[in-house]
This record gives C-alpha cells, sequence and structure tokens, in this order.
C-alpha cells in the first residue's frame, strides 16, 4: 500500500514539474538562442486545460490571477427602480450616479407599499412595460421589517422575480432601524447573496420619525450601494463611478398609498 502511494506521489509530482516546464521558454548559449519548451496546454480541450491547470501549485494559480483585472459592465444601461418609500431618498442620488455613468434611470416609489402590493397587482407589469429596462433595482422592504409571517412573504418575493423573468435585477433591502424576524435574510435567500445588497446593519443618521434616513445621509447610502454593484461581489456588475456634483431629479415617480382589498373567498 505504501509503495502504491509513492509512485501516485511521484506521478504527481513529474505531472506538476513538466507542466511548468510547458509553460515557459529559456535562452542557451552566448547568442541567447531561445527555447520555446512545448505548448502543451494549446494541445488540451477546455475540460482537459481546467484540469491540468488546477494541478498547478496554487501560488502559480495566484499570480496568473492577478494579471486578470476585474472590470464591471460599462454598457449605458435603462435603469428601473422601484420600491417603498425608501426609494425616495435613495433615487434622488441614483439618479445623479446614472447621469455620471451614461445610464437613463426611471424611479417609482410606491409610498407604505409591501412585497405583497407589487406582487400581487399589475403595477410591476404596467411600469416594465412602459419603460423596457435592461436592468432593475429594487429597494423594498421598510414597511415589513418587523413582519414574522415571513413564509408568506417569501411567496410575493417569488412573485415579483417571476413577473421580472430573465431581467438583469438587485434587490437592496432597506436599513433595518429595529431587531426583525428574518425578514431580510428570507429575502437574500430568494434571490441570491450576488443579487442582494444587504442595508440591515448600516449606521446612518436618521430623520425626524427615526426609520428613514436624511437626503444627505442617503447620498453616503447610495455611495455604498454603488461601490457594490460594481464590484464582482454583485452578479450583474455595472459601471457606477461616483458623481462629482448632483443632478435635478426628474425622473421619480411617486405613487400614493394603496390599500389592498381582500380577495373574495
Amino acid at each position: 500500500m505504501k509503495t502504491d502511494i509513492k509512485v501516485l506521489l511521484l506521478g504527481l509530482t513529474a505531472l506538476v514539474i513538466f507542466l511548468l516546464y510547458s509553460l515557459s521558454s529559456f535562452t542557451i548559449g552566448e547568442d541567447d538562442t531561445e527555447i520555446r519548451k512545448a505548448d502543451f496546454l494549446a494541445l488540451a480541450t477546455p475540460a482537459e486545460e481546467e484540469s491540468l491547470v488546477s494541478a498547478l501549485p496554487a501560488d502559480t494559480i495566484h499570480e496568473a490571477m492577478a494579471e486578470t483585472v476585474f472590470q464591471p459592465d460599462t454598457t449605458p444601461k435603462k435603469i428601473f427602480f422601484f420600491g417603498d418609500s425608501m426609494v425616495d431618498y435613495l433615487g434622488r442620488p441614483f439618479e445623479s450616479y446614472a447621469a455620471k455613468n451614461g445610464h437613463e434611470i426611471e424611479s417609482v416609489v410606491w409610498f407604505s407599499s409591501t412585497t405583497q402590493h407589487w406582487a400581487q397587482t399589475d403595477t410591476l407589469q404596467y411600469f416594465l412595460r412602459k419603460y423596457d429596462p435592461s436592468y432593475v433595482v429594487i429597494c423594498l422592504g421598510s414597511n415589513e421589517v418587523e413582519a414574522r409571517d415571513i413564509k408568506r412573504r417569501q411567496k410575493w418575493v417569488e412573485e415579483i422575480q417571476q413577473k421580472l423573468g430573465d431581467l438583469p435585477y438587485v434587490w437592496v433591502s432597506p436599513p433595518n432601524w429595529t431587531e426583525e424576524e428574518g425578514f431580510t435574510n428570507m429575502i437574500k435567500e430568494a434571490v441570491g447573496a450576488d443579487r442582494f445588497f444587504d442595508s440591515s446593519h448600516l449606521s446612518m443618521e436618521r430623520g425626524p420619525d427615526h426609520k428613514h434616513p436624511t437626503y444627505e445621509a442617503a447620498v453616503g447610502w447610495m455611495d455604498t450601494v454603488a461601490s457594490w454593484m460594481q464590484s464582482p461581489a454583485s452578479r450583474y456588475p455595472i459601471i457606477m463611478e461616483k458623481p462629482e456634483e448632483k443632478v435635478r431629479v426628474t425622473h421619480l415617480l411617486m405613487l400614493k398609498p394603496y390599500k389592498l382589498r381582500k380577495k373574495k373567498k
């Protein structure tokens, strides 16, 4: 048994040495004649190449990865930003970011709305048809932070996802001001960590109601969200460089609170 292990280790060592040898070139003689080593990986299929590279030492792989510079998508987007009253605060600096980075943006704030409002009415479908976005950002949940019927609300979150279909989207959670019963984590699990920006633990100055941030604090909040949106942590990273100045808010539509009618049994 020990002999078999030794043979296996010797074989793996020989393979690694051969691979390293195959990845470079060297010179000999006084005239610096270059001897190119065999491009072994060029002869392999993509699947074989991945298997071979995985056999390389970690340091070699890390060096190769370091040479690859991450770049977010720089294509201008048609952004649709919707949600509850938090959109009134975040949407203002968001418009400045859109202008800076060549994006178009349409924001809709539905005061006092919940996931149920957007899931069980045709409001979302209406605005998706109207604006025809290529990218969607959601900020919804501030009226449900203390909710306990988590499973029922998960169904509404899933209904919203179904309405969005294949559209790239990210969900920004509200900045919590009190303890909750798992609502934020439910959304994170439903949409995926790489489509979810968790604002629940952010510390920021609040307005008179002690819930909503001040408009000045919302600027800092947006800076944090924007940084994440263009990072590898986001599933759909887009360019979101910080604007030097504010722009006039002209693309923020406000909907009045609406009490949902109970469905007849």
